[in-house]
């Protein structure tokens, strides 16, 4: 019996689909100062912390 085994296939590739219609969004500029910061996200920065997440959700599920 495979570790994979209760895992529903279709469930994890309309997962990834999903992930993979993710538009970017456009970086977040603050004013330049002593006590701002810039906040700027790249699409593969968020397609990266998606894809940890996604990971992180089917490993919960593999342990139950």
């Amino acid at each position: 019996m495979s570790i994979l085994s209760g895992i529903n296939r279709h469930e994890v590739l309309r997962f990834y689909e999903r992930v993979n219609r993710i538009k970017p969004s456009a970086p977040v500029e603050a004013k330049r100062g002593p006590s701002s910061t810039v906040l700027e996200i790249s699409a593969e920065a968020k397609k990266k912390l998606v894809m940890e997440m996604a990971r992180e959700e089917v490993l919960k599920k593999i342990r139950e």
